[in-house]
Formats: structure tokens, sequence, C-alpha cells
């Protein structure tokens, strides 16, 4: 997520937040609740939901930054095919014969037969 995207998604947040509270409040039910029911509500209600929050933050954080690739495997007297990738040993990745693509497969899978 951008930070434009980050911002609006707090603003969101902080105006259901308000909305909420400001039901509660409304509803007199600030009043009525005992301390061991805010307490209740804090651990089985409020915690949950912000685990459950942050976890889909940090999943959609994760999935917006591409990771640069870095290719430091020597090439010279390579042709082209695949190679171990030396960024993920569980990959292998297809050097061209000049450069490193960024075309990448499993590494227990089997490269597909050289075109003649």
């Amino acid at each position: 997520m951008d930070d434009e995207q980050g911002a609006k998604m707090r603003k969101i947040l902080y105006v259901l937040g308000a909305v909420a509270l400001i039901i509660i409040l409304a509803s007199g039910g600030a009043e009525s609740l005992s301390p061991t029911a805010v307490i209740f509500l804090a651990l089985f209600v409020g915690v949950p939901v912000a685990i459950v929050i942050l976890v889909i933050r940090a999943l959609i954080r994760v999935g917006d930054k591409p990771q640069p690739v870095q290719f430091v495997a020597p090439t010279f007297g390579l042709s082209a095919g695949w190679y171990p990738d030396q960024q993920n040993p569980a990959w292998i990745r297809w050097y061209d014969g000049t450069q490193w693509t960024h075309h990448v497969q499993p590494a227990t899978t089997p490269p597909p037969p050289p075109n003649y």
C-alpha cells in the first residue's frame, strides 16, 4: 500500500471508530457497562479484531512490495538454459545466453526439452 492509500485507510478507520463510539455513548451503553464487561469486551472482542486488522494490513503490504531481483551468478561460459536461482535455491532461473531473465520455475520441475 502506498502512502496515499495508507492515509485513506487510516481516515476510514478513524471515522468508523468515532461513529462506533458515538453510537455507544448515545445509546447509554457506556453507562450500563460494568468494569468486568469492559474488560471482557476489550479482551475477547477488541483484541481479536485488532489482530485481524493487523494481519490483513501486513498481508496487503507484503503483496504490494515486489522484491528487486539481483543476480550475482557469474555468466561467463554459460550457455542458455535453466540454472539454480542465486536468490532462492527452491527455484531455477532461465539464462538466455546473455542475461538472467525473470522466468523462474520450481527446482523440482523438469526443464522443458531444448529446441533444436
